[in-house]
C-alpha cells in the first residue's frame, strides 16, 4: 500500500532527525520537525450535515456533534463514536483533532460519526465522570440496556452498528 502523498510529504522533513538526543541539541532539527507539523495549505471541510444535542448524563447534559454524508438514509448506517485527544484531561469537541477528524471520518467512510464533548478531569471533574459522559452517550446512541461495561471501561457491543474510537 503506498503512503498517501500529503504524509510522504511530510516525513521528508523527518530524514535527518537520527535520535531524539540530536533532536534536542540542535535547533536545525527542531525545525525540520516543526515544518513535518506544517500544513500544506487550508484544510477543505468536506460537504456534510452537522447537527449538535445535549445527551442527558448522570453530571448534566453531554453535548454530542454528529457528522453525516448529506442526502444519505443515516438510519441504516453504523454510528462510531469519536473521543478526542487529551487522555479526558484535556481538550474539547472544536479543536482540530476532534473536529477535522470527525469530518474526514464521515466523508470517507460508510458511518454517521459521534463526537462526544466529554467533561475534562480538571478542578472539580475527577474519575469518573469523563468516563460517566462516554457511557450515557453510549446508552443513548444504543437505545437499550445491553451494553456492558467490562473492568477496563472497554464499551462492548456488536461492532456493525456501534463502536467507539479514540487517538
Amino acid at each position: 500500500m503506498p503512503i498517501d502523498p500529503y504524509l510522504r510529504t511530510q516525513l521528508r522533513h523527518l530524514d535527518s532527525i537520527n535520535s531524539f538526543t540530536d533532536l534536542l541539541s540542535d535547533p536545525s532539527l527542531i525545525a525540520s520537525l516543526d515544518r513535518s507539523r506544517e500544513d500544506p495549505g487550508p484544510w477543505v471541510p468536506p460537504t456534510l450535515t452537522i447537527e449538535e444535542e445535549d445527551v442527558p448524563g448522570p453530571h448534566g447534559p453531554v453535548r454530542i456533534r454528529r457528522y453525516q454524508p448529506p442526502g444519505r438514509n443515516t438510519n441504516s448506517l453504523p454510528q462510531l463514536v469519536w473521543l478526542h485527544g487529551g487522555g479526558f484531561a484535556s481538550g474539547d469537541i472544536d479543536m482540530n483533532e476532534a473536529h477535522m477528524v470527525a469530518s474526514e471520518l464521515a466523508a470517507r467512510t460508510p458511518a454517521v460519526i459521534v463526537s462526544v464533548d466529554y467533561r475534562v478531569a480538571a478542578g472539580d471533574v475527577v474519575h469518573p465522570i469523563p468516563l460517566d459522559d462516554v457511557e450515557a452517550v453510549w446508552l443513548h446512541l444504543d437505545g437499550s440496556d445491553h451494553v456492558r461495561r467490562a473492568a477496563h471501561c472497554t464499551l462492548i457491543r456488536d461492532k456493525s452498528t456501534l463502536a467507539v474510537s479514540s487517538c
